[in-house]
């Protein structure tokens, strides 16, 4: 139906409504297990201290002993390190 979608009305006559574009609202989670496949190759005692002092990203638990974080805050802690390292570098 493309950008409309049918609404019928209590005396069921249908009409065209314009449908409201669809909000992705996923958000991909990463596990501690996958931390190593993206280059973080630190154990889980070393990231809680970090997590402490604001050097690496909060995580989001799932349940009282699985934590995961956001893949957008990964990112982001990856890029400022980066942009950190050429800073430095020039």
């Amino acid at each position: 139906m493309g950008l409309y979608a049918m609404t019928t009305t209590s005396f069921g006559r249908a009409r065209a409504k314009k449908a409201e574009p669809a909000i992705p609202r996923k958000i991909r989670l990463i596990g501690h297990d996958r931390l190593p496949d993206l280059g973080i190759n630190y154990n889980s005692d070393y990231l809680r201290r970090m997590v402490k002092r604001g050097a690496f990203p909060e995580p989001v638990r799932l349940s009282p002993r699985k934590l995961a974080w956001r893949e957008t805050d990964i990112d982001d802690w990856i890029a400022a390190k980066i942009a950190a390292a050429e800073k430095k570098s020039a």
